[in-house]
This record gives C-alpha cells, structure tokens and sequence, in this order.
C-alpha cells in the first residue's frame, strides 16, 4: 500500500490570501502525511493545520 505524501511550504497566509485554497484542504485530507516546510507569515495560521494533523506543527 502506498503513503500519500504531501510536501508544502511557504504558505503566506495571510499575505497572499486570506487562508489556504480549498484544492490545498482537499490534498491534505486525502494526504496520509502532511509535511510543511515552513514560512509562515503567522505562527496563528498553523493552527488551523495543526486541527487536522496528528503531528503538531511546530514553527
């Protein structure tokens, strides 16, 4: 069986948007792992990440 992998970095939110596209969520719910590779502009916007992970997401 394969591990859906998802790498993601440089998030910007909310510099580039208001938060992350729903085409972004879809890929993460469908992920069995999710990894974010940083820049963020807000520590406060990986909170909405960390709801949905089983690993916190640490700045």
């Amino acid at each position: 069986m394969a591990t859906r992998l998802l790498l993601i970095s440089d998030t910007l939110v909310p510099a580039r948007a208001r938060r992350l596209p729903d085409a972004v969520w879809r890929a993460i719910d469908d992920a069995d792992v999710v990894i974010h590779g940083g820049d963020w502009v807000d520590v406060a916007d990986a909170g909405e990440l960390r709801e949905v992970t089983l690993v916190p997401v640490e700045r």
